[in-house]
C-alpha cells in the first residue's frame, strides 16, 4: 500500500473564502463540489460556526421577543401622539390609499357623478356637504366617447369648478389587462403623481371573469399593490344587476345587487350607490315627473354609519351635474355640520 503524503497545515484565501487542508487526492479520484486542489492536497472551505462538522463553539440565536398587548391608556397615548391627517373626502375616504365604489344600473348616470366628484376634489369644493381636500386627480376612462366626455368635463369646469383645470389629468384608452407585467407597469405610470384616480369602469380593467372570486382576487391584489406603491386612492364606477320588478329591494339590500364577486365590495372602504327615485305624488296628489331624479345612497362606510334615506338628486342639463333637491346639501361646508367637528 502506498503511503499518503501528509497534509500541509496552512490554508489559503480565494474570493474572500478561506480554504483549509482536508485530504489528499488519490490517483484516479475526482474533486467533490466546493473543493480546491493544490498539488495533490485537497482543500475545502473553512467550516462556519453553524457547520455541525466544525470544532468551533456555535453561537445561539437569541429567542424572538414578541410584543404583549398594551393597556388602553398606553394605546390611547400612542394614537394621540400621531399626526392626524385630513380626509380626502370627509367621512367617505381617508388619507391612505383606499378604494371607493360608485355603483349603479347601466345608464343611470354614474359617470356624471364621478366627474362631479373628481372636479370637487381637484378644486377643493365640498361634494354634497362632504368636505373635499384639494388634491391632484386623474380620470382613467375605459369606455364611452372621448368627445362627449371632454364636453362634460369642460362644462363642469366652466359652469361650476374653474379651479379644477390645473389639477385634473385624463387618459382615455381601450381596456388593458392589469394582471400582466406590462399592464401593471402601465397602471403605475397612470397613478404616478395623482392623489386620486377615477376609473370608469372597474370591470373593464379587471380583464378576467368578474364573477370568479379567483380572477377578482388576483386583480384586486395587483390594484392594491399599485395603489400602495403610488399612494393613490381610487374611485371606480361599477355596475349593478338589472332590476327584477317582481322583487322589492330595500335600500339596505342594494349593496347585494352589485355585480360580480363579493370581493369588490369587501375591498372597498366605501360604496356609493346611485338609484332611480321611486314614483311619488306631489302636493296636489298627482304623480311627479321623476325623469332625471336619482337617489345617492351610502351603501357601505367602514368608519361611519350608512345613510339608508339617501340624498335626492335632480339632473341639471345646463351644468351637466346632479344637484341636491334639499337645499341644505348645496350650502358650503361648515365645521361642526354633518358629523364633523
Amino acid at each position: 500500500m502506498t503511503k499518503q503524503a501528509s497534509l500541509p497545515p496552512e490554508g489559503f484565501v480565494e474570493d474572500g473564502i478561506k480554504y483549509v487542508p482536508y485530504r489528499t487526492l488519490p490517483a484516479g479520484d475526482t474533486l467533490e463540489p466546493g473543493e480546491k486542489l493544490r498539488g495533490n492536497c485537497v482543500y475545502k472551505p473553512e467550516a462556519s460556526p453553524l457547520d455541525p462538522t466544525s470544532d468551533r463553539k456555535t453561537t445561539k440565536t437569541p429567542p424572538l421577543v414578541m410584543p404583549i398587548m398594551k393597556s388602553l391608556t398606553q394605546r390611547r397615548e400612542e394614537i394621540k401622539s400621531r399626526p392626524v391627517g385630513e380626509d380626502l373626502i370627509n367621512d367617505w375616504m381617508p388619507t391612505s390609499a383606499t378604494l371607493m365604489l360608485l355603483a349603479g344600473r347601466p345608464g343611470i348616470g354614474k359617470t356624471f357623478v364621478l366627474l362631479d366628484l373628481l372636479c370637487c376634489l381637484a378644486s377643493g369644493t365640498p361634494f354634497l356637504s362632504h368636505k373635499c381636500k384639494p388634491v391632484k386627480v386623474g380620470l382613467l376612462s375605459l369606455e364611452g366617447d372621448e368627445i362627449k366626455l371632454l364636453r362634460r368635463i369642460d362644462t363642469l369646469i366652466a359652469e361650476s369648478y374653474p379651479k379644477a383645470e390645473a389639477s385634473f389629468g385624463w387618459t382615455h384608452t381601450i381596456p388593458i389587462k392589469l394582471t400582466t407585467p406590462k399592464g401593471r407597469a402601465w397602471l403605475c405610470n397612470q397613478f404616478e403623481g395623482k392623489d386620486i384616480v377615477g376609473i370608469d369602469t372597474l370591470t373593464k380593467l379587471c380583464g378576467g371573469d368578474i364573477n370568479s372570486p379567483k380572477d377578482v382576487a388576483a386583480f384586486l391584489s395587483i390594484l392594491k399593490e399599485v395603489m400602495t406603491e403610488t399612494g393613490t386612492s381610487v374611485i371606480a364606477t361599477h355596475h349593478c344587476r338589472k332590476p327584477d320588478k317582481r322583487i322589492k329591494i330595500l335600500p339596505s339590500d342594494l349593496i347585494f345587487e352589485i355585480r360580480g364577486a363579493i370581493d369588490f365590495v369587501a375591498e372597498a372602504q366605501s360604496v356609493l350607490l346611485l338609484e332611480k327615485a321611486k314614483q311619488g305624488r306631489g302636493e296636489l296628489g298627482k304623480f311627479e315627473n321623476l325623469e332625471g331624479k336619482r337617489i345617492l345612497y351610502t351603501a357601505k362606510l367602514k368608519d361611519s354609519p350608512t345613510d339608508e334615506a339617501g340624498i335626492e338628486l335632480l339632473f341639471n342639463d345646463t351644468k351637466l351635474r346632479y344637484l341636491p333637491v334639499v337645499e341644505d346639501y348645496e350650502k358650503p361646508f361648515q365645521e361642526g355640520v354633518n358629523g364633523d367637528g
